[in-house]
């Protein structure tokens, strides 16, 4: 591509590459460095006429989900309060299901990112995918956990410790 004078490389991370969810800390972490890997090679692959892209999609009907849950939820000597969490979890995702969208719409952005003239560096799918990117900005990182906690309905999941501040 160096060669060339041009080229494209298109990086397929997630939403959770930008916000972090509940009991998806080991997923969001490797999102995050594949984010920041595409914007490392944006700046030093540019001088190169090649552009660096990430393809964002949000939820996806694949059978990930579903391939991820299994094992968990046949896990034995799981501690309660991860339990209850990961049903918790469990029963969300399956109501929100119906906002994934198909294999075929993401390959069909890609195709867009592949083949436009100027590409964006990042590629949400979907109006709720962008609509999601913009309220993580504006929340503080503590009213975002705030926002998970109630969304996802953790209170009830999760008992907070107490502390002890006697030294």
């Amino acid at each position: 591509m160096r060669t060339n004078g041009w080229g494209r490389i298109i990086n397929v991370s997630s939403l959770a590459g930008r916000m972090y969810v509940p009991m998806g800390g080991w997923y969001s972490a490797s999102k995050y460095a594949m984010e920041a890997l595409t914007d490392a090679l944006r700046l030093e692959l540019s001088p190169f006429g090649i552009h660096t892209v990430s393809i964002m999609p949000g939820p996806v009907e694949t059978g990930f989900v579903s391939n991820i849950q299994t094992p968990v939820r046949d896990a034995k000597d799981v501690p309660d309060v991860y339990r209850r969490i990961g049903d918790m979890l469990r029963a969300r995702n399956d109501g929100h299901r119906h906002g994934a969208v198909s294999a075929d719409r993401v390959a069909e952005v890609v195709f867009r990112a592949a083949t436009t003239k100027k590409p964006k560096t990042r590629y949400p799918i979907t109006t709720q995918d962008r609509m999601s990117l913009c309220m993580k900005k504006l929340f503080s990182d503590r009213a975002w956990d705030k926002l998970l906690v109630s969304f996802y309905k953790l209170g009830d999941a999760i008992q907070p410790r107490k502390e002890n501040h006697t030294a």
